[in-house]
C-alpha cells in the first residue's frame, strides 16, 4: 500500500463518489474532504485541519467542464437528488421553481442569482481556493487536478502508480433521467462567464 498521505478533494458533480470508491483499497493514508459543511474555510485551512504530519501533502481533485457540470447538476437536482434527498429536492424548488426549463434558468438570471447559494452549483474554484474571500484567487501549490473527461485514463494511471493495485473507476451517483438539452450560443456564453474561473482552470489542466 502507498504510505504517502493523499488528500482527495471531492467537488460536487465531478465523479467524486467513483473516485472515493476506487481509493478505498491500496492507499493507507487517505483523507477525503467532502463538499458538505465548512464552506467558509479555504482548502488550505481544511487540509491543515486534518492534522497530517507531512507539510503540504498531495491533494488531488477532478475538474469538469462548466457547461457539462451545470447540466449534470441541474438534472440531478430536478430529479430530486439521490443523497440528502430532502435538502436537494427543496433546493431544486427554491432555485429552479421560477423558471420553465434549463434555458430559461440560464438566460433569465437564475444562474447568476443562485450559482453561489446551492452546493452543486457553486463554482468548482470555490472549493479549491487557498485564500479568503476578496483575496486574489490562487490554487494551492500542492493541488494536482485531473479533467473529469480524462479521469479514466490520466487519473487512473496516476493513482495506479501510487497504489498496490490497478485503479479503475465505475459509474457512481450518475445523474438519472438527464434529458437531451441543446446549448445555444447565448447559454454557453452566460455559463462560461459565470464560471470563468472554472473554465480557466479546466483549460490549464
Amino acid at each position: 500500500m502507498n504510505s504517502e498521505p493523499i488528500v482527495f478533494l471531492h467537488i460536487p458533480k465531478t465523479g467524486g463518489i467513483a473516485v472515493r470508491k476506487a481509493l478505498k483499497t491500496g492507499f493507507s493514508d487517505l483523507h477525503v474532504l467532502v463538499h458538505r459543511g465548512k464552506a467558509r474555510l479555504t482548502l488550505t485551512e481544511r487540509v491543515a485541519g486534518l492534522g497530517i504530519e507531512k507539510e503540504n501533502p498531495l491533494i488531488i481533485s477532478v475538474i469538469r467542464h462548466p457547461v457539462e457540470r451545470l447540466l449534470s447538476a441541474y438534472w440531478y437536482l430536478k430529479n430530486g437528488g439521490t443523497r440528502h434527498t430532502r435538502r436537494d429536492a427543496g433546493d431544486a424548488k427554491r432555485v429552479f421553481g421560477a423558471y420553465k426549463d434549463f434555458e430559461d434558468f440560464v438566460t433569465n438570471g437564475g444562474l447568476q442569482k443562485h450559482h453561489n447559494d446551492q452546493v452543486h452549483l457553486r463554482p468548482q474554484s470555490f472549493w479549491m481556493r487557498s485564500g479568503k474571500k476578496g483575496d486574489k484567487f490562487t490554487l494551492p501549490s500542492n493541488l494536482k487536478l485531473f479533467r473529469y473527461e480524462e479521469m479514466n485514463v490520466r487519473l487512473a494511471l496516476f493513482l495506479s502508480k501510487k497504489s498496490s493495485k490497478t485503479v479503475t473507476f465505475s459509474v457512481a451517483n450518475a445523474t438519472k433521467n438527464k434529458q437531451r438539452t441543446e446549448i445555444t450560443t447565448e447559454m454557453r456564453k452566460v455559463i462560461e462567464e459565470v464560471y470563468s474561473q472554472d473554465l480557466e482552470i479546466w483549460n490549464a489542466s
